[in-house]
């Protein structure tokens, strides 16, 4: 019977990387913390911002369910603009790492921005602040997992992101740990907002600065097989 050769699988052509090799990246790192420091904003608002709209500024459960709803809403909305208009630029002829960095750090600016502005803001102008925010969050949302895919290539993008989101999410053990340990010692929010609106500039740093530029790694590690073949049956 024929034999049919295929073009090479990904399996098949995909290179022997190690988990040594990945770390000892220095844009694996900048990815990494960028993506930490972007999920302690977002652990800190999904574990206590209806108790911050509760306690501090002394909603009723109703307007607390109602504004939470409306800024994790935002989020959402903002994180699926910002991957279409980001896409477009990069179709229209913008470079690639200018466009995901800029969104990335314009992002996470912003959720420093309005962190910092409610800290101090007075009970009427806190919910422009908070919704800044969470356009903020949305924009920086969207370009996560562009980072690493690019940078690891297909073949060994699992891994990366793997390890990236491992890593990245202690932030959720650690963020709302330490809201709690600074809300319970000072009686407020205000060093809480600010300990995170530091860590979200600290975001937009990595993903500016550590991270090289938006291309492919090129891996030292050889193909693991060559092309592979499929037999089909056929006429004798």
């Amino acid at each position: 019977m024929p034999r049919t050769p295929v073009a090479p699988s990904e399996t098949a052509t995909a290179p022997s990387t190690g988990v040594l090799e990945i770390v000892l990246q220095r844009s694996f790192w900048g990815s990494t913390l960028g993506h930490f420091c972007g999920n302690y904003a977002l652990y800190f608002m999904i574990t206590w911002l209806p108790i911050y709209l509760k306690e501090d500024r002394h909603l009723s459960m109703q307007q607390t369910v109602e504004v939470a709803s409306l800024y994790y809403a935002v989020v959402s909305l903002v994180a699926l603009g910002t991957g279409w208009l980001t896409d477009s630029f990069i179709r229209r002829g913008a470079g690639r790492t200018v466009v995901r960095k800029s969104a990335m750090a314009c992002g996470l600016l912003l959720v420093a921005f309005a962190l910092t502005a409610c800290a101090f803001a007075g009970p009427h102008n806190y919910l422009l602040a908070l919704f800044i925010g969470a356009s903020g969050g949305g924009i920086a949302g969207s370009g996560v997992f562009v980072f690493p895919q690019i940078l690891a290539g297909p073949a060994v993008a699992g891994r990366w992101v793997g390890l990236q989101n491992g890593f990245a999410n202690f932030s959720g053990v650690i963020g709302p740990a330490l809201t709690g340990f600074l809300v319970g010692k000072t009686g407020n929010y205000v060093s809480a907002l600010v300990v995170t609106a530091l860590v979200s500039v600290a975001g937009a740093l990595c993903y500016t600065l550590v991270v090289a530029e938006l291309e492919p790694v090129q891996w030292t590690a050889a193909p693991t097989t060559s092309a592979s073949v499929i037999v089909e049956p056929g006429l004798p």
